[in-house]
C-alpha cells in the first residue's frame, strides 16, 4: 500500500531521517512555491523499520506503538 501527499520540499531531509523517504512524483513551478507531490510506501515492513529507527534513537526510553 502507498500514501500520496503534498509536502514542502525541504521536509525531504526529515523524512529521510525517520527512514520513510517519499518518491517524488511532481514539483510545483518556482513561482508557486517549493512544493513536491510524492508517494510513500506504507507496508508493514516500512512501518516496522521506522519503529526500529525510533527505538534506536530513543535508546531505552519507552516507545508507544499503536
Amino acid at each position: 500500500e502507498f500514501v500520496v501527499g503534498v509536502y514542502e520540499t525541504p521536509m525531504t531531509r526529515i523524512y529521510a531521517r525517520i527512514g520513510w523517504s517519499p518518491e517524488p512524483l511532481a514539483r510545483a513551478r518556482p513561482e508557486i512555491g517549493n512544493i513536491t507531490a510524492g508517494i510513500w510506501e506504507a507496508t508493514p515492513e516500512a512501518l516496522s523499520s521506522m519503529r526500529q529507527r525510533l527505538a534506536t534513537r530513543l535508546r531505552g526510553r519507552p516507545v508507544l506503538v499503536t
